[in-house]
């Protein structure tokens, strides 16, 4: 009777050339395909989590929260820097044409150049958004000061009895001093 056999293929007689180990050793390892994971993933989670793990991910936050702070302080000190840069341009011109002086204000503010012209577009449109932002929080805090002083003038006059803390009921037996024992 004939059976079947798994054989396996040995390939120790062939030159080490031919040998598959060898070129299986020149794939870096992570291009590689995955051996068989040999834990299931319900008992890869059922290992207790290192302590450190949750110190691990806010320290990532915090550092990348950090470093977005620096970009926007940096891109701060830039606008900042270039609005100053325009505006003092801007006022050595106006002080020039109030002076008498002849002035190119075309040549000098960069007129009909189509980078110089977006440049000057862009920042008044950010000095325009800042402008407008800062009037809303000043509203704001105005408003708020308002509310604050008619509030405090109503509790003064009578009119707005001011809030008392509820009565707490203590048990009995919980009157010594909480947390002695």
């Amino acid at each position: 009777m004939l059976r079947a056999r798994a054989s396996t293929v040995r390939t120790e007689h062939l030159p080490r050339v031919a040998q598959p180990g060898l070129w299986t050793s020149m794939i870096p390892k992570f291009m590689r395909p995955s051996p068989v994971r040999a834990e299931s993933w319900r008992t890869w989670m059922a290992k207790d989590w290192n302590p450190a793990t949750i110190f691990i991910a806010l320290g990532l936050l915090v550092g990348s929260n950090a470093i977005n702070m620096l970009i926007l302080r940096k891109d701060i000190a830039d606008f900042s820097r270039k609005a100053d840069a325009k505006i003092a341009l801007l006022r050595e011109v106006v002080e020039k044409i109030q002076a008498g002086e002849k002035v190119d204000v075309e040549r000098i503010l960069g007129s009909g150049k189509e980078k110089e012209e977006g440049e000057w577009e862009e920042m008044l449109k950010e000095i325009e958004e800042e402008d407008r932002t800062s009037r809303k929080r000043r509203k704001a805090v105005a408003e708020a000061k308002e509310t604050a002083e008619i509030t405090k003038a109503k509790s003064i006059a009578g009119t707005v009895e001011p809030t008392k803390p509820e009565p707490t009921v203590v048990p009995e037996e919980k009157r010594t001093a909480i947390g002695f024992y």
